[in-house]
């Protein structure tokens, strides 16, 4: 099964695609769907490949290339380690045979990838699939960006990431939470610590730092948490964090195409700029308790969504920093959201069935039957995102809610109806 995300249908209505250069990440549950089929055939399963579909969904709506050919793909494999079981079937469905690792505790595989021969003109293609991992794994999740075969001229090694895609690993035997919004940490103490996180004991019990007007970011009230998130690893931000993985910030890529200077920190152009700075790295990784401004929002401080340490209960979200680290990698990202839309009731950048449920909700600016008719009226339009060269197309937010035409119209009436 494979999702594409820069062409949304709605109701039998569709919402173009923005400039053909922007990045169409193609994730593609092939693989899973041949083992545990971890994201569909179940409730659950469906939540978590709806989490998923979010993270790429946002990443291909702020993200443009710079116009990327077609590229062949028939040779290329997708490796897999560190995973409990000694045999998993491939792209075909057939059972494969691991390698015992050296440690004795896992095994490890090399899947030639079947399914497609080539990746087309602007796909970035991503390999999604879940397994239990070995005993001695600490990683929840896995990514591999695959350098081999290159795209364009502009691919060059130290000019731009250029490639075809990659995958991701999930393990399923970790603890997730696939839901919508679970908020932040509630041990944080929403300002009342100084603003820039000082003393250091408060970055071990605060991941966000309220030093602005704001308390919302896309629409969410960050200061609230669901319950249900408790001990849990956010999917949503996990799938972000390892996208970013897959789009070239990898241990092997940050010298090439970012630098680093003696003391392995991050000198690139655009992420000294944002830090004010070189920037503490650790590999494929910005250093621990690293922080950053959330993209998007209006000043909230939270640590980079690429600090290597995973968070329970809480979600990170992409940071300037994260930003321009995807900069510094040669692609173009966009600045900012849009102004909101008429009929954007929660200031997404899209006038859709979300939005009708925040006027049903008596949370629009206007909940009478006037209020419907702006929201019908401007029912799958979309808010170019800011960008500092380039149009963008909408910014999908996680769990966005997908509702067939005749329903919207029998609910609506109902409304209507009070």
């Amino acid at each position: 099964m494979i999702r594409r995300f820069l062409m949304l249908v709605v109701a039998g209505v569709a919402l173009a695609p923005g400039r053909a250069s922007a990045i169409d990440i193609v994730l593609d549950y092939t693989l899973d769907e041949q083992n545990w089929n971890w994201f569909s055939g179940t409730a659950a399963g469906l939540e978590r490949r709806a989490a998923l579909d979010a993270a790429a969904g946002f990443l291909s709506a702020i993200l443009t290339d710079d116009d990327w050919d077609a590229v062949a793909i028939d040779s290329t494999a997708i490796g897999l380690y560190d995973l409990f079981q000694s045999s998993i079937n491939g792209f075909d469905g057939l059972p494969v045979s691991g390698t015992a690792e050296s440690d004795g505790a896992g095994y490890s595989y090399n899947l030639p990838i079947s399914n497609r021969s080539t990746v087309g003109a602007n796909e970035f293609v991503v390999y999604v699939t879940a397994f239990a991992f070995d005993n001695r794994s600490t990683a929840h999740a896995k990514a591999s960006a695959n350098g081999a075969a290159r795209r364009n001229a502009a691919g060059a090694a130290g000019a731009e990431f250029s490639t075809w895609g990659g995958d991701v690993l999930f393990d399923l035997s970790d603890t997730w939470y696939a839901g919508q919004n679970p908020g932040i940490d509630p041990t944080d103490d929403y300002g009342v610590q100084d603003p820039d996180k000082t003393p250091a004991s408060d970055i071990t019990t605060d991941n966000w730092d309220f030093s602005t007007s704001s308390f919302t970011w896309k629409g969410y009230d960050l200061e609230k948490t669901d319950p249900a998130a408790d001990g849990r690893l956010d999917l949503y931000a996990t799938a972000l964090h390892e996208l970013v993985h897959t789009l070239g910030m990898t241990t092997a890529n940050v010298p090439i195409y970012i630098g680093t200077n003696a003391q392995g920190e991050l000198i690139g152009e655009n992420v000294t700029a944002v830090y004010g700075g070189p920037v503490p790295a650790s590999g494929g990784h910005v250093a621990q308790n690293v922080e950053s401004v959330v993209w998007g929002s209006d000043g909230i401080v939270s640590e980079a969504l690429l600090d290597p340490n995973s968070l329970r209960g809480v979600r990170k979200y992409l940071t300037e920093l994260d930003a321009a680290l995807l900069r510094d990698l040669g692609y173009t990202v966009a600045t900012g959201f849009a102004t909101p839309l008429p009929g954007d009731y929660n200031d997404d950048g899209l006038v859709d069935a979300a939005d009708y449920t925040v006027w049903r909700d008596g949370g629009s600016p206007d909940d009478s039957v006037e209020g419907y008719n702006v929201w019908a009226g401007n029912y799958g339009a979309t808010a170019p995102a800011s960008r500092a060269s380039a149009e963008g197309s909408a910014v999908p937010e996680p769990g966005a809610i997908v509702l067939l035409g005749s329903l919207l119209t029998l609910t609506a009436l109902e409304r209507r109806g009070r």
